[in-house]
């Protein structure tokens, strides 16, 4: 996607001496230039590196890039459960000791099947404890895992840690 909530929290520091690196991907090239423009426009220098790309070749891409934080939102609701153990996995291997990954996922909700029949969108919803249970077969432990529901009940927002190295 755009990393719009990224970019923004990043310009926020602007003001700020701190080294920030990012890694951006996305498969889609348009999602890659709307990012590298939105970065141009909030004046955010030398911290963001861009590129369309395929997530689940994660650990070749990110090689030398060990994250403190991973967003990966609007993807999982796309994925199989097989995908998703899969590319967790990419993601937990590649996050510092105590780092954090942040995803979410489309509840089962009462517009779904407005979205899925009605327009054709064709999503997978998850309730919290499958999402759990697939952070868990990731790597992920089940008491780092953390997952709240939205307001509105439609999202779900997780939180996961991985653990420290001793």
């Amino acid at each position: 996607g755009s990393a719009r909530s990224i970019l923004e929290t990043i310009a926020s520091f602007n003001e700020m001496s701190l080294q920030i690196k990012m890694l951006l991907i996305d498969i889609d090239q348009a999602a890659s230039e709307f990012s590298k423009t939105l970065a141009q426009e909030l004046n955010i220098k030398g911290c963001a590196t861009r590129f369309t790309g395929n997530f689940f070749r994660l650990e070749r891409d990110a090689v030398d890039f060990n994250p403190d934080v991973i967003e990966l939102v609007g993807l999982l609701d796309y994925l199989t459960d097989k995908q998703i153990v899969v590319l967790l996995g990419k993601v937990y291997r590649i996050l510092t000791p105590n780092g954090y990954l942040i995803t979410g996922n489309i509840l089962p909700n009462i517009e779904a099947p407005f979205v899925t029949k009605g327009i054709n969108w064709p999503m997978i919803y998850r309730t919290p404890e499958t999402l759990k249970n697939l952070l868990v077969k990731s790597g992920f432990p089940p008491e780092n895992i953390k997952i709240r529901e939205e307001p509105l009940g439609i999202h779900m927002v997780v939180v996961a840690q991985k653990l420290s190295i001793p």
